[in-house]
């Protein structure tokens, strides 16, 4: 133990060094793992909606929306969200499952949300594209394709 006294005295700014680094490590695997415990992966985000009535809220702009979003997704711009979360008061108590396209604008809805006093918000990890990777149904805009069929005109011979 005194050898471990005589190396601090002789290499305190080493030691203090590493110290820092070390409180540095653990605040950021904090950060990580507190803001990882509400990311969820696609088929928890449906285990959690089916189990405790959950919504899906939609935040992409309108034209993304219409496209294409996840059935029964509650839609609201992050720009309405900012002025007015009161459409979704009736939903304050549930489980609200945030996504956008790809989960990183989602983030700030997570944290706007949270202010205004929603106790379980959630954020869809990667976003509706990680959504139609896994093959889940959306509700899309189906495009009806017309093609005009053009045959040759075949003409039957007539049995004689």
């Amino acid at each position: 133990m005194s050898n471990l006294s005589q190396f601090i005295a002789a290499n305190w700014l080493l030691c203090a060094a590493f110290i820092i680094m070390l409180i540095i490590y653990f605040v950021y695997e904090f950060r990580v793992a507190s803001a990882g415990r509400f990311n969820l992966q696609a088929q928890d985000a449906i285990n959690l909606a089916n189990r405790n009535k959950g919504v899906f809220l939609d935040i992409r702009d309108d034209e993304a929306y219409s496209k294409a979003h996840i059935v029964g997704a509650i839609h609201a711009t992050i720009d309405t969200l900012k002025s007015n979360t009161k459409m979704l008061n009736k939903h304050k108590e549930a489980p609200i499952i945030i996504y956008c396209d790809n989960g990183v604008t989602a983030k700030s809805a997570y944290q706007l949300l949270k202010k205004e006093g929603f106790s379980k918000v959630y954020v869809l990890k990667g976003g509706l594209k990680s959504w139609r990777a896994e093959k889940l149904p959306v509700d899309a805009k189906k495009t009806v394709q017309t093609t005009t069929n053009v045959l040759p005109n075949k003409k039957k011979k007539k049995k004689q």
